[in-house]
């Protein structure tokens, strides 16, 4: 007789059972090194992109009418600092090679970042930085091809948000911010490459 907590799946190619109680179940879900749920963090996370772009547009002009152009890059580029910063530190927690892997990579985009005259445009290296973190994690493996269809999912997600944009009343696809996701992107699949690698 079986337990009321355990449940029984029947593998079609083999016959084989596997028993997986609920216990199992539920820490599946919560467990964050969980493929399954890097990919359902990662569906959510760009949803919300999506979902928000009708309306950003007024929550920026809303923020601008409460801090001043130079402000808001202010904190914009603090946030930045802190997440590439934070970066290092996980790297120096590896060892000193990960460090001198990552650092070139962080001061360029900070270079890049600084020549951006408009502050939203920078907040994309925030949003697609961690959408290619999130896709590295939704594979398996330190291989190339991995990276690639790392690279592949991320720049997908940011071209499908400036098309988005192409049909929203209040918003503007780019071109340039294609290559602003892609390369936000690309940062994060190399953080997630030396950082969050298995």
């Amino acid at each position: 007789m079986k337990s009321v907590t355990e449940v029984t799946s029947l593998n079609a190619c083999t016959g084989h059972t596997k028993r997986m109680t609920k216990t199992q179940r539920s820490s599946f879900f919560r467990d964050p090194t969980s493929q399954r749920a890097i990919w359902i963090v990662l569906i959510l996370y760009v949803l919300s992109i999506y979902l928000t772009l009708p309306v950003m547009r007024s929550i920026l002009n809303w923020i601008r009418q409460l801090i001043s152009h130079g402000q808001l890059g202010f904190i914009i580029n603090l946030l930045l600092g802190l997440a590439g910063g934070g970066l290092i530190l996980i790297a120096g927690r590896k060892n000193i090679r990960v460090v001198l892997w990552m650092i070139p990579p962080i001061l360029l985009t900070g270079v890049w970042i600084s020549q951006l005259d408009i502050p939203e445009e920078r907040v994309h290296f925030l949003q697609y930085g961690l959408v290619g973190i999130l896709t590295w994690k939704t594979q398996r493996g330190k291989t190339w091809q991995n990276v690639v269809w790392a690279l592949v999912i991320a720049t997908g997600i940011g071209a499908l948000d400036e098309l988005i944009q192409w049909f929203l009343p209040n918003r503007v696809g780019d071109w340039r911010d294609v290559w602003i996701n892609t390369a936000a992107g690309g940062l994060g699949i190399w953080s997630g490459y030396f950082l969050f690698s298995e």
